[in-house]
C-alpha cells in the first residue's frame, strides 16, 4: 500500500517498501503519538481504508 502525497508516493507497508520506486513515509509527515512518547499513529486505519478501495 503507497499514500500518494502532493504529487510523491509513500510506501505505508512492508510490500510496498520492497518497490525501490516508493520511499518510505518521511517521519515529519507522520503523526506523533500523543499516549507514547517518541513513537508514531498507526497507519492501519490507512492502510485498510486503502484496501476497501481495491
Amino acid at each position: 500500500m503507497w499514500a500518494n502525497i502532493d504529487g510523491e508516493r509513500y510506501a505505508l507497508n512492508g510490500t510496498a517498501q520492497t518497490h525501490k520506486d516508493f520511499p518510505p513515509l518521511p517521519r515529519n509527515l507522520w503523526r506523533d503519538d500523543p499516549e507514547i512518547p517518541g513513537a508514531k499513529v498507526s497507519l492501519y486505519p490507512l492502510i485498510r481504508a486503502g484496501l476497501r478501495l481495491c
